[in-house]
């Protein structure tokens, strides 16, 4: 498995911005390291890590790591054993594999047409709260990002979200060491 050093990452950072993450993946591939965690977009080694029960009776130290300074992380993708167990059986019946592909089919739409129509200048953090809580809307709540009582909501949301963010900068995950 290929090693990204911080330096190369910051130098990708500073060449291509937000494009960097596309950088490394294409020099090193889809799985890499990055100083002491594994990092991967492979979707075929992220789904069973994320919903087979045998990986999720305990999580990693990364991925425990991540639930910690992610807000509202306390869900499905983040717990393991009795919690687990808990919130799965309780939106069991709301996340069927038909319901599923849905979300999938729209998230993946949505998130193609934001990416081709992100402006280079605009605040990064902000378009992906923006893009996320749209999602939210549609997957989580059912409802439609372009209501203007939706988006209030999800403005809602949004704002809850950055005043329960932990702002020291050891829980950043852009704000590597060196």
């Amino acid at each position: 498995m290929n090693r990204v050093s911080v330096a190369e990452l910051k130098a990708l950072f500073a060449q291509h911005g937000a494009d960097a993450w596309l950088q490394v993946v294409s020099r090193h591939g889809k799985t890499f390291r990055l100083q002491r965690f594994v990092v991967t977009c492979d979707v075929g080694l992220v789904e069973p890590l994320m919903v087979q029960r045998a990986h999720t009776r305990e999580r990693s130290l990364a991925h425990r790591f991540i639930q910690r300074v992610t807000p509202g992380s306390a869900g499905l993708l983040f717990l393991d054993g009795a919690p687990w167990e808990v919130q799965r059986r309780a939106v069991a019946p709301t996340f069927t594999r038909e319901h599923a592909c849905d979300f999938a089919e729209y998230i993946h739409g949505s998130t193609r047409d934001w990416a081709a129509s992100v402006d280079r200048g605009d605040d990064l953090a902000s378009a992906i709260n923006e893009l996320g809580s749209s999602h939210v809307l549609r997957s989580g709540y059912g409802l439609d990002a372009n209501d203007p009582l939706a988006r209030a909501f999800a403005r809602e949301l949004v704002g809850y979200k950055q005043r329960t963010m932990r702002r020291e900068s050891r829980y950043r995950l852009d704000v590597l060491g060196g």
